[in-house]
Formats: structure tokens, C-alpha cells, sequence
């Protein structure tokens, strides 16, 4: 158990970290839910809860990329999950301004994007709709398929993607 001393120390980096990206986060939250900006402060609230809740695994080694990083990655993934409860769909799902990302996660990112790539645009026209938060009965009907033959198709876009992983 950390010494008193060091949990403050902790809680103030930690401060200070939400402090410095306050508005980066608020400026993301205000660029995915366009159009719909009265629930922004709803967001904010969650992703400080979160963020406070997740505090602990927090990288307090001073590398301010990493943390910032940790940060926006709790961020996106909040925004994400009010995004598919709220059906923002229309918007894009990152802003202009890349966030920051640690290496580990540019690298995945960055082969993850060749293996989409390879997709067809068909495939990925699912794939698109999947992440943005449509239901399998929603895109088949969208595409004019029974909702087993999109499924089908899901599996052997997944298949495609999993052997090129190998």
C-alpha cells in the first residue's frame, strides 16, 4: 500500500493530467456528438468518472506521451460507447487532430488498417457500419440480405482478416 504522501502525489499528477487535457477532451467530445451538444457534459461526467475509477493503472513514470495516451484511450472508448447508446452515427469517429498513442498501439493500428485495406469495399462497408455501431438485422437490412447471410459474410470477413494476422 502506498505511504500517504505518495497517494497524494499520485492524485496530483493524476490532477493535473485531466487538468492539462481538459479541453482536448471536451473539444473531442463536442466533435463526435455535432449537432447534439447537450449531451456533452453528460459525456465529460462519465469519462471523469471513468477516469478517476481507472486511476490506478495510470503510467506514473513521468513519460507524459504515455499518460496522455492512457488518457485519450479511456476517452475514446467512452465517447465510442455514447456514441453507439445515442446512434451518433452520422459523425466521424476520430477528430482532425490525431490523439496521442503510445507505439504499441500506432503498430496495431497501423496493421490493422493494411488488413482492412485488403477487405474489399463491400466487406468493409460492414465493417464501417459494425464499428459505428449498427446491429447485424440493422445492415442486412440496409443491404437487402437475410440476417443469416450477413452473418455468414461476417464470418468469412472475420476468417479473411484473422489469416492475414498470421
Amino acid at each position: 500500500m502506498p505511504s500517504r504522501n505518495t497517494a497524494d502525489t499520485y492524485n496530483r499528477l493524476f490532477l493535473d493530467l485531466v487538468q492539462r487535457n481538459l479541453v482536448k477532451m471536451r473539444y473531442y467530445c463536442i466533435r463526435c456528438t455535432m449537432g447534439c451538444h447537450e449531451q456533452v457534459p453528460d459525456i465529460m461526467q462519465d469519462i471523469l468518472v471513468c477516469l478517476w475509477e481507472e486511476r490506478d493503472t495510470l503510467p506514473y513514470d513521468g513519460d507524459a506521451e504515455k499518460q496522455d495516451a492512457w488518457l485519450f484511450s479511456i476517452v475514446r472508448k467512452r465517447v465510442t460507447r455514447h456514441r453507439r447508446k445515442r446512434r451518433f452515427l452520422f459523425l466521424p469517429l476520430l477528430p482532425e487532430e490525431p490523439m496521442p498513442v503510445s507505439e504499441d498501439e500506432s503498430d496495431n493500428e497501423a496493421r490493422l488498417q493494411e488488413w482492412i485495406a485488403e477487405l474489399t469495399p463491400y466487406e468493409r462497408n460492414i465493417i464501417d457500419w459494425e464499428l459505428e455501431g449498427y446491429t447485424k438485422k440493422e445492415i442486412a437490412e440496409r443491404l437487402g440480405l437475410k440476417p443469416a447471410t450477413l452473418r455468414k459474410q461476417h464470418e468469412r470477413i472475420i476468417k479473411k482478416l484473422k489469416d492475414n494476422t498470421r
